[in-house]
């Protein structure tokens, strides 16, 4: 796992030779203790402000001015330490490892505009599509000989 990295762009010491840059990392070390972290970031409309664009002045279905309904849910862990295999293998001060899961759940109110049930109920209206005659191709194609 890479604990710190450093983009040199410009005049660098010479130790990194003539290219046009370069990429220095640190890995992180591994200790002989587990060790690990949660997380959770939660955002809620509870939280959010209506918006100068979702209030009523420019959308009149916002009567309430209220915020758009947006829930976000992130989460996940991290573990970290020595691999050990009981019985088999014992990486302390050798083999060290590192995981984190990560997941994300958003459910957010549908802002774009959808036809109303009244219009979904018309006949279908299908236009006739025919072969361009010569008239219509010379002027969508001046410079094309026919």
């Amino acid at each position: 796992m890479v604990e710190e990295f450093r983009v040199e762009r410009t005049t660098f010491s010479a130790q990194y030779g003539l290219g046009q840059g370069a990429l220095t990392y640190q890995t992180k070390s591994g200790t002989n203790k587990y060790h690990g972290n949660l997380f959770e970031i939660n955002r809620n409309s509870f939280f959010d402000s209506v918006g100068f664009f979702n209030g009523p002045n420019f959308n009149s279905a916002n009567t309430k001015d209220a915020p758009p309904v947006d829930h976000e849910n992130n989460y996940g862990f991290s573990v970290q330490g020595p691999i050990r295999i009981p019985h088999l293998y014992d990486g302390r001060d050798k083999t060290f490892g590192h995981y984190s899961q990560e997941w994300y759940k958003q459910n957010q109110e549908n802002l774009s505009r959808a036809p109303s049930p009244r219009l979904l109920k018309r006949p279908a209206i299908s236009p006739t599509i025919s072969e361009p005659t010569i008239t219509e191709i010379r002027l969508l194609f001046p410079s094309l000989i026919l």
